[in-house]
């Protein structure tokens, strides 16, 4: 099965389900609307997949010849003669070069075969199926994958590759990392392609790399991993560790090789391999597929793995991917992962261009900086089309998947600057006003100075969703009073008095909800009716108003139950 020639995508055409080769994701007959897998990880993986691809073979040589390849897409004929040239590196099977796979296979024909369920991330670890710890995920309901999902499966664990025990290395942007796309949008009423949900995250070449030393020379070695011995990154040290040990004297430190950005090419990023793997064709069987379901005449049961394969190092910069730096000062840029789901909290660090610890992802930024622009000009809208930002990724507790998180946001249909003002002095108020009901509902539950142990991500979380629908719609609003300046004093005083009252109302709302659930031998209504009262305060107070920008006149007097004001809410 060559990956560039065959019919092996699943897509959703006009028409409905199919499967399609890639140069057909500019079908203008039987338009392809979207990918249609059978799990999230594999749509992610395949859109990213596809922009690699298209990146590597066919890239924009300039912002007017992306432009123009958006409005108008190259017929598939073209795409299939440009993709050709690289079927040699994109065979799932065969004695030659093998899609994702390890260049010399005999190096690991002595190692024990793997159940191809191992592949999917989430599948428990031999530890876990050996002491009958598999609880939630079970094992055994995945013996069997079609070449299709084989394929969109190894893939996936190689973009994703989480820790997995010694030697064996995470992907280049850590185990799990958050990924961000720009979101087409239907084009004078013609719906929304796959094409351009590809097209959107394609840069320009001159951008990739732009301080790489061979960023314009192409090596199949350093673009393809697999099409050359693998770097395997054995500590070098070991045998000297080991004597030293031995003989009582100081070891070495150890020395594992590592794959650092100038050691392959700009394009590596797209297709890195941490992990040394072979599938198993020759114990293959026909019948249905266990994920998809379709019938497949060669079923892939096995495969082999090694350990210390590439070990990938800092410095290399993922198109797709948000950065971060733990202090403001730091040089280092590390990629993000998803930790605990994903909601408009997280909005302003995917999107904005201001806050010191954060980067949006390159294309995120080309996007908002240029092509918006651009795009608005070449098809003459009166008014910016709305695009979206589609973030995913797997949470990961260590090498145990947690979640798979992902969600659509709106980008700004204006200059980023002109709002990210506004949306951090919102975040900043939301922060609080969640901190607020956190202390409330620990005040209602238990005793004043009580040391207690309980988890209240719940109601901040519970919080955060709740206030996302305003929050979304105040968004909207902030851009309509933005879209020919910075907005006015008096349109941002009437939005942050409208947040303002979406912050009380999610707070009180969650708190007539949570307080009375809270440990039954803890229960006392006075106690819970003054935590409620000193919420209420505080909600309404000079510190959240401050950080709203509102005015605020202080009560005269003390007021009633001072007292409580003891409890802690924070």
């Amino acid at each position: 099965m060559n990956l560039i020639e065959e019919r092996w995508l699943p897509v959703i055409r006009e028409s409905g389900y199919a499967r399609i080769a890639p140069h057909e994701i500019t079908d203008s007959i039987d338009p392809v609307l979207r990918l249609a897998a059978t799990r999230p990880d594999f749509n992610a993986s395949l859109l990213q997949f596809l922009i690699g691809l298209v990146q590597t073979a066919v890239p924009p040589v300039s912002n007017a010849d992306w432009v123009d390849r958006y409005a108008t897409p190259p017929d598939p004929s073209n795409l299939q003669a440009q993709f050709a040239a690289f079927a040699p590196y994109f065979a799932l099977d065969g004695d030659g070069v093998r899609f994702m796979q390890d260049f010399v296979p005999a190096e690991l024909a002595e190692q024990e075969p793997n159940d191809i369920a191992a592949l999917l991330i989430e599948a428990p670890g031999e530890q876990t199926t050996k002491f009958n710890k598999d609880l939630f995920v079970k094992r055994g309901g995945v013996e069997a994958l079609c070449e299709c999902c084989t394929a969109a499966a190894l893939f996936t664990l190689q973009t994703n590759a989480p820790p997995g025990g010694a030697g064996n290395n995470t992907s280049l942007r850590g185990g799990g990392p958050l990924t961000t796309f720009v979101m087409a949008t239907p084009l004078n009423s013609a719906p929304v392609t796959l094409w351009r949900s590809v097209w959107l995250n394609v840069v320009e070449r001159t951008t990739l790399g732009r301080n790489h030393p061979d960023a314009e020379r192409f090596t199949p070695a350093a673009v393809f991993p697999w099409s050359a011995p693998t770097r395997v990154s054995e500590d070098r040290n070991s045998s000297a560790r080991k004597a030293a040990m031995k003989s009582g004297g100081a070891a070495p430190d150890k020395q594992r090789p590592q794959v650092t950005f100038a050691d392959g090419h700009p394009l590596h990023v797209y297709w890195a391999t941490p992990r040394r793997i072979v599938l198993d064709f020759e114990a293959t069987d026909s019948g249905d597929c266990d994920l998809c379901g379709e019938p497949s005449p060669r079923r892939v049961r096995q495969y082999r793995a090694k350990n210390y394969g590439a070990n990938y190092t800092a410095g290399w910069r993922h198109p797709l991917s948000p950065y971060y730096r733990m202090k403001p000062t730091d040089e280092e840029f590390l990629p993000l992962h998803p930790k605990g789901g994903l909601g408009y909290r997280d909005w302003l660090g995917l999107v904005g261009s201001a806050l010191p610890t954060l980067e949006r992802a390159s294309v995120v930024g080309q996007f908002l900086d240029q092509r918006r622009r651009a795009l608005d000009q070449r098809l003459r809208s009166a008014t910016p089309m709305p695009f979206r930002i589609h973030a995913c990724g797997y949470d990961m507790d260590n090498m145990k998947p947690l979640c798979w998180h992902e969600a659509l946001m709106p980008l700004p249909m204006v200059d980023p600057e002109r709002i990210e003002g506004s949306v951090q002095q919102w975040m900043e108020a939301a922060d609080l006003a969640a901190s607020y009901l956190r202390g409330a509902l620990k005040a209602a539950w238990f005793s004043p100075g009580a040391t207690v142990r309980s988890d209240f991500t719940f109601a901040t979380d519970a919080f955060w969703q709740a206030t996302e629908p305003d929050f979304y719609r105040l968004l909207n609003d902030l851009n309509k009073a933005s879209s020919t300046d910075f907005p006015s004093d008096e349109a941002l005083m009437t939005l942050r008095q409208d947040w303002h009252r979406s912050l009380r109302r999610g707070a009180e709302n969650l708190f007539e909800l949570h307080a009375e659930s809270g440990p039954a031998e803890q229960g006392n209504a006075k106690r819970v009716a003054l935590a409620r009262n000193q919420m209420i305060r505080y909600l309404n107070g000079e510190k959240l108003k401050k950080a709203l920008g509102l005015p605020f006149e202080p009560v005269a007097g003390k007021p009633r139950n001072a007292k409580s004001n003891a409890v802690a809410l924070k």
